[in-house]
C-alpha cells in the first residue's frame, strides 16, 4: 500500500510540474548544455579541452557542484535526476 502511494504521488508531481511549465525551454537548454562536452569528445582536437573543463569542475567547492545537482533535480524532477545519477527508484 505504501509502494502503491509512494509511486501515486511521484507520478502525480511529475504530472504537476509538466502542466506548470508546458512552455519552458530550460529542459532543452540544459539537455543541449549538457550534451556540450559530449558532441566536443568527438571532435579532433577538441578532446583536451573538454578533459581541461571536467579537470577545472572537479576542483570546484562541493556547494556549487550541489547547488548544479539541484538545478538539475527541479528541472528534470527527482525521479529524471535519479535516472541519470544511476540510481533507481
Amino acid at each position: 500500500m505504501i509502494k502503491k502511494k509512494a509511486a501515486t504521488g511521484e507520478i502525480s508531481w511529475d504530472i504537476e510540474q509538466a502542466k506548470a511549465n508546458p512552455h519552458s525551454r530550460k529542459d532543452e537548454i540544459l539537455t543541449i548544455i549538457y550534451s556540450i562536452p559530449l558532441v566536443l569528445a568527438f571532435v579532433p582536437g577538441c578532446e583536451d579541452i573538454v578533459k581541461r573543463g571536467f579537470a577545472v569542475l572537479d576542483e570546484c567547492p562541493d556547494w556549487y557542484k550541489l547547488s548544479l545537482g539541484v538545478i538539475i533535480s527541479a528541472s528534470f524532477g527527482m525521479r529524471g535526476a535519479s535516472k541519470f545519477m544511476g540510481r533507481k527508484k
